[in-house]
């Protein structure tokens, strides 16, 4: 009986980030990142100009293959340029007024006001913010976060720069996922 009310209490106290998966578990994950379509007419750290790409994290179990929720996922990037947000953090704008005076919120131009202008996702054309919903504490290379009730954590990378050769290239970005017992890498690359 003890034991019962324990686990009862050990439940209603599970933490925002998840409990560790099982050893016994599986972590699966889909992005949209490679291949993408990129220039170096915004491949500037902090220009506010960039790509928004989702990425699913999903934690099956291997004993009976269903979802696992509530697993705690830990996400690094390995580059400065890439950031981890979870969903929550993403609210879509309305595009900036462009006859507003003051700042320069035209993503074509060389001037883009970062510090007025939302961020702007080059590739869906969509203008977005951080939510004031997200009460997060924001590490831009640094994710925890858990799987929900069906087992998936979704996540953004907002890809705003990538590293540049000297010939102009562009080189991979690998973002890693993790369970603790297992351990997948998202890979960000460019299309030719």
């Amino acid at each position: 009986m003890v034991s019962a009310a324990f686990l009862l209490l050990g439940v209603g106290c599970l933490s925002d980030i998840g409990h560790p998966a099982p050893a016994d578990s599986t972590l699966s994950v889909s992005s949209l990142t490679e291949g993408l379509a990129w220039s170096s007419a915004y491949n500037a750290l902090e220009d506010g100009i960039g790509v928004l790409a989702p990425v699913d994290a999903l934690v099956v179990s291997d004993v009976d293959g269903l979802p696992i929720p509530f697993v705690q996922l830990e996400i690094i990037s390995g580059y400065g340029g890439v950031y981890l947000l979870p969903e929550a953090a993403i609210q879509e704008v309305d595009p900036p007024d462009p006859s507003a005076a003051g700042s320069n919120c035209d993503p074509s131009a060389e001037n883009y006001d970062v510090e007025n202008c939302p961020w702007y996702d080059e590739d869906s054309e969509i203008y977005f913010e951080l939510s004031s919903s997200y009460d997060g504490y924001y590490k831009p290379n640094y994710l925890l976060m858990s799987t929900d009730n069906r087992g998936l954590g979704r996540l953004w990378l907002y890809i705003d720069a990538l590293p540049e050769t000297d010939e102009g290239a562009f080189s991979d970005v690998t973002v890693s996922v993790s369970t603790g017992y297992d351990t997948e890498g998202v890979l960000i690359s460019v299309g030719d």
